[in-house]
């Protein structure tokens, strides 16, 4: 039903506005919602479990929403990463509209037995814009599901560690951490009423150094070996807790990342080494944004190994170490560093296999030529060289930088539905960029210019009905209401083309560009690649400064600048510079010089020159200068 409702607003709208996608900051009911895609069955589960991730961005007034159907009975485990752990989740009930989990439980890495069938809401929020990735694992319903312990990591130099969360009743929450032989080892929890409690084991040893039944909520003891220690947390009721984790005298810092690189043509690479337990190994490798990437690790004990992945730059983590699958594959969303840490249970070898697919070939295209008195300066980041100015539409399925499709280096702007997303929207998605800009007044002409690379599963048609797949171009008012819709089509043509508009019209107006790939539900997606954006603006050409000149025969030439242009002048003598004196009867005596003022003839308007290149001078001015030429007679005539 919330489905049927979309469509019929949608189509109540004018073409017009339709073609300009609503820019909510906020979550619109039902419209809003993602469903989670849980068909694709990843390796390393249980027996009945289901799972998937997602990657998103949230921040002020960008809370995105997901949706998947739960069972009475059934297990859900809900992991958020972000930079800084800035982001956090609630969990709450469609239909019975209870909040399970709110914003203000800190617990990233959440756990619950759900209490009714019926679909459930998560939203993701932060105080900050950031990027997040989320992780949502069902279980069996009626079958208590093994949950992954999480694992405690020290980071260099550090000592204590904690964890906090919130426990329900048929929960099974565990940590995991390393301790090296001969260290002090101490675990506290801490609990509303002193209710939550928790075991501690060897995981190599096998020693119960402490039972939940134990009263003790804190303990330290020796580390006799180097093993990982199972903590179990119990408790009677659900509740709050902050579990504490000490080593004094830590392990070893672990050492800088080593680079994985790659020789020309190379797109696989392979590592191997030795690993021990509660001593990590990291590796470092470069990717970029829209890169489909994949990790193999194999390890001589099996299962002993495994890793996680995250963020160089924005410090997600992509994938815990806790998580078992020791090969997976992700589309990189951000161009930077990554970081792989290994992690083992006992000391085992292993060989870890890194594939990154070769990026095409870079291609340089020769910049178009500008004409004289022409700008591009008017769009800003038209390249997409760095991640400014351009605003990202919020939708299911937003835009995103890439490096592997471009028209010139370092990466194009790729927007709808693309496959290798492995992604099929349930949901009309909208896919778009949009940037502020204005024309100059003074300009005369001006043109937009794009390259585009358009590419859709549909059949193609220059005139896609509302609410079709399209890919479109859009001037937008600042207010985000239509201008004009410059392009609305669905093509698939796999090639880079370059599209021309005149934007002549648009000279002076406060407006915004908008370019888009809008996805339907029918299954079949539609995409394009966007790249090298430019707004060519020409002026009209400078006018030269006008100037009077006065020709005396035999003497130089003396010019005079002026600096007004008014009323047309009186007519007074005039010559042509290459002949002063036309005949010997008009030039008088030849031992006297003749002195000619030439005023060129003027146009009748007063702000406009002649053909000869003159201008318009008031009469007093021009009094004056037939005074100044009589006096200058007078003086040659009185020196001759």
């Amino acid at each position: 039903m919330a489905c049927l409702v979309v469509v019929l607003v949608f189509a109540s709208l004018p073409q017009d506005l339709r073609a300009a996608p609503p820019f909510q900051d906020t979550p619109i009911p039902d419209a809003a919602i993602t469903a989670l895609d849980f068909s694709i069955m990843r390796a390393g589960l249980f027996a009945g479990q289901a799972s998937t991730s997602v990657t998103g961005e949230a921040g002020p007034g960008i809370s995105p929403r997901y949706s998947f159907p739960g069972l009475a009975g059934q297990s859900v485990t809900i992991v958020l990463n972000s930079q800084g752990n800035a982001a956090n989740f609630r969990l709450s009930g469609a239909s019975d509209g209870i909040v399970y989990k709110d914003f203000s439980d800190p617990s990233l890495n959440y756990s619950r037995v759900l209490p009714a069938g019926q679909t459930y809401i998560i939203t993701v929020a932060s105080p900050t814009t950031v990027a997040f990735y989320m992780e949502v694992t069902l279980g069996d319903p009626g079958t208590p599901t093994p949950i992954s312990p999480t694992r405690i990591t020290f980071m260099p130099g550090q000592t204590t560690a904690t964890e906090s969360g919130n426990f329900a009743p048929g929960q099974s929450l565990q940590y995991v951490f390393a301790g090296g032989a001969g260290q002090s080892v101490t675990v506290s929890i801490t609990s509303p009423g002193n209710t939550a409690n928790f075991s501690l084991q060897g995981v190599t040893d096998g020693i119960l150094y402490k039972s939940d039944s134990a009263a003790p909520r804190e303990v330290t003891f020796p580390s006799s070996i180097a093993q990982d220690y199972l903590i179990g947390v119990v408790a009677p009721a659900a509740t709050s807790y902050i579990l504490q984790v000490t080593l004094p005298g830590a392990l070893p810092p672990t050492p800088a990342p080593e680079r994985i690189t790659f020789m020309p043509g190379q797109s696989v690479a392979v590592v191997n080494g030795a690993l021990q337990p509660g001593v990590n190994k990291q590796y470092i490798f470069a990717a970029a944004a829209g890169q489909n990437i994949r990790i193999l690790l194999a390890s001589l004990v099996a299962g002993a190994a495994t890793f996680g992945l995250q963020g160089a730059s924005d410090g997600v983590v992509y994938k815990q170490p806790a998580d078992p699958q020791n090969e997976w594959s992700f589309v990189v969303p951000v161009s930077q560093d990554y970081v792989i840490t290994l992690v083992s249970t006992t000391n085992t070898t292993y060989t870890l296999e890194l594939t990154i697919p070769i990026p095409q070939p870079i291609t340089v295209t020769p910049a178009p030529t500008i004409p004289v008195g022409c700008t591009t300066d008017t769009i800003f980041n038209g390249d997409f060289s760095n991640n400014a100015f351009w605003i990202f539409g919020d939708s299911p399925v937003p835009a995103a930088y890439i490096g592997t499709m471009f028209h010139s280096p370092p990466r194009s702007v790729r927007l709808g539905v693309d496959p290798d997303l492995g992604v099929v929207p349930q949901l009309p998605s909208f896919s778009s960029i949009r940037q502020t800009f204005q024309i100059p007044p003074s300009a005369s002409t001006a043109q937009l210019r794009w390259w585009r690379y358009y590419r859709t599963e549909e059949a193609p048609t220059n005139a896609p009905a509302p609410g079709q797949d399209q890919q479109q171009v859009v001037i937008l008012k600042p207010d985000n209401s239509t201008v004009r819709v410059l392009r609305s089509t669905r093509q698939n043509d796999p090639q880079w083309v370059e599209e021309v508009v005149d934007l002549t019209t648009f000279i002076g107006r406060p407006l915004q560009i908008y370019f888009n790939a809008f996805n339907d539900t029918n299954g079949l997606r539609t995409w394009q690649f966007l790249d090298d954006v430019s707004i060519v603006v020409c002026y009209p050409p400078s006018t030269p400064t006008p100037s009077i000149t006065l020709y005396a025969n035999p003497q130089p030439v003396v010019e005079f600048q002026s600096l007004v242009t008014l009323a047309p002048p009186i007519t007074t003598t005039t010559a042509p510079a290459e002949n002063v004196a036309p005949n010997a009867a008009e030039a008088g005596p030849k031992d006297e010089p003749t002195v000619v003022l030439v005023l060129p003839p003027m146009s009748t308007s007063g702000s406009q020159r002649s053909s000869q290149g003159g201008l318009n001078i008031v009469p007093a001015l021009q009094v004056i200068g037939i005074l100044l030429g009589i006096l200058g007679l007078i003086a040659v005539t009185a020196l001759g």
